[in-house]
């Protein structure tokens, strides 16, 4: 039963490295395309579907959840090389994708939101550089840790 927990939690964590990968490489690249005042009110849109999707919201959360059970698993069933490729990757989900979107993804987010309209166009390209490189983390880590759950379940 166990395993299954642990094929989900790395499964899931690479279909969060999909949708990741797309915002960076063609979502974002598509915004980019935009001038600066399309490209912000297409983006503070983005940002206000975002947290309102269930479907999204599981994929970015559901993933963390369970990485944190497979951690505490690995941890209280040790199990030598497996439990530390399910540490490992479990982690690097945790740290990678759910800290980074607390601790950077929604703050830029939020302030995107609160900038009157001239300064948010003044910022545009800077803050869709920097946002979509902290989204490459995100991109690797969901697929490094879902890699690392789905050979730590083997």
């Amino acid at each position: 039963m166990w395993d299954v927990v642990e094929r989900l939690a790395g499964a899931w964590a690479l279909v969060s490295a999909g949708v990741f990968l797309s915002f960076s490489t063609f979502v974002m690249a598509g915004l980019g395309r935009l001038g600066a005042d399309e490209g912000v009110h297409a983006m503070r849109q983005v940002n206000l579907a975002a947290p309102r999707s269930a479907l999204f919201m599981a994929t970015l959360f559901g993933p963390g959840v369970l990485s944190l059970a497979v951690a505490v698993h690995a941890l209280l069933v040790w199990q030598g090389e497996r439990s530390v490729l399910e540490l490992a990757g479990a982690t690097a989900y945790v740290l990678g994708v759910v800290v980074v979107t607390v601790a950077y993804h929604v703050p830029r987010n939020v302030r995107l939101e609160a900038m009157d309209d001239e300064a948010a166009h003044r910022e545009w390209r800077l803050w869709a550089r920097r946002w979509t490189g902290a989204n490459h983390v995100r991109t690797l880590s969901a697929l490094v840790g879902g890699v690392l759950m789905l050979l730590g379940s083997r």
